[in-house]
């Protein structure tokens, strides 16, 4: 109800965007017929979404990246690179940079001259550009759009009055679109969400489903750690943290206190000791966080007053969708000659 007042002004908004990206994307489709776009050189895959938020592309990122390193091929895994910290990386880099050590992991606005790098000066056979659905200016030979199953496309508005990018239409533009956190969901609703998908792409669109289940627990260095005993609290900065909590559930984590914290935040000495206190304050006998959080708490190399966890996870998508993406991978590479790792 207090959002009332406002949503007029929000509409309107929302119509100007949506005029603003239906001239982008008109533009990139006639760049793209006139074979105006960059053609790189490997074989590239990009993965994405229409809406803002998490929807799991840094895991199937990490999955993704594996799978071409067990097929014989280097991957570059390209972003961005927005809220980037040392290194140039930003926390989800410089998880992907920890977790795929065999792949050359850039950050760069422009991804053409990023896959140029990666190709001359890292010997990259593939290159995976990390969100860049809305990055025309690159063609690919893959297109993996991403929607969170638990949040399916919010009040199906685009930006400011809802959490869309771009309309649902555009998932014409896939080649695929994976369904995530579907263990979170009954499968009635990934049915329905499915359906909806290919009546909004107007095409018979490849749709795969994809679990995101907890793989164990690790200290700040992500040595392996038991559980402490007794009632712990979740904290962590990323755009889902509900999902973060269902996960934690699943692990049956004896998580009794949250600590929802801003996407990207940034951890200083102060927050950490805001987190210590309410850690105290709320008698919990331990914390777990997510792995994009351990890579920046780990740098601060802090005391803290009760044991720090954190949750693993591993991408397991259902058969169809794992021989879907094995198949498209294998002619992709086909295509195109190897370098031998």
């Amino acid at each position: 109800m207090r959002l009332w007042p406002a949503w007029p002004l929000l509409l309107a908004a929302e119509a100007c965007y949506k005029t603003v990206i239906a001239a982008r994307n008109a533009s990139y489709d006639r760049r793209r017929k006139a074979g105006a776009l960059f053609r790189p050189s490997v074989p590239t895959i990009s993965v994405g979404n229409i809406g803002v938020g998490g929807s799991g592309k840094t895991p199937v990122t990490i999955w993704l990246a594996s799978m071409l390193w067990t097929k014989g091929c280097r991957p570059a895994i390209i972003a961005r690179g927005y809220g980037a910290g040392p290194f140039g990386l930003n926390d989800e880099l410089q998880l992907q940079m920890r977790k795929c050590p065999y792949a050359a992991v850039l950050a760069n606005p422009d991804r053409a001259s990023a896959i140029r790098d990666a190709v001359s000066v890292y010997g990259a056979g593939a290159a995976i550009l990390d969100d860049a659905f809305q990055h025309r200016r690159v063609r690919r030979d893959l297109d993996i759009v991403l929607v969170d199953a638990t949040r399916g496309f919010g009040n199906g508005h685009m930006l400011p009055a809802g959490p869309l990018r771009e309309p649902i239409r555009s998932l014409a533009r896939a080649d695929v679109v994976l369904l995530t956190r579907a263990e979170q969901v009954l499968p009635a609703q990934l049915d329905g969400l499915g359906r909806r998908v290919v009546r909004q792409a107007v095409r018979d669109l490849p749709i795969g489903r994809i679990r995101f289940v907890p793989s164990g627990l690790t200290d700040l260095q992500f040595a392996a750690a038991d559980v402490p005993e007794g009632p712990g609290g979740a904290f962590a900065g990323v755009a889902n943290f509900r999902s973060f909590a269902n996960t934690c559930r699943q692990h049956k984590l004896d998580v009794v206190a949250h600590m929802p914290l801003a996407d990207h935040v940034r951890y200083d000495e102060v927050l950490c000791d805001r987190i210590g206190r309410w850690a105290r304050s709320s008698g919990l006998r331990w914390l777990v966080t997510t792995e994009k959080d351990a890579v920046k708490l780990r740098r601060i190399g802090r005391e803290w007053p009760v044991p720090v966890r954190v949750l693993s996870i591993r991408v397991v998508p259902d058969e169809p969708t794992r021989i879907l993406l094995e198949e498209k991978v294998d002619r992709l590479l086909s295509r195109s000659p190897v370098e031998s790792v």
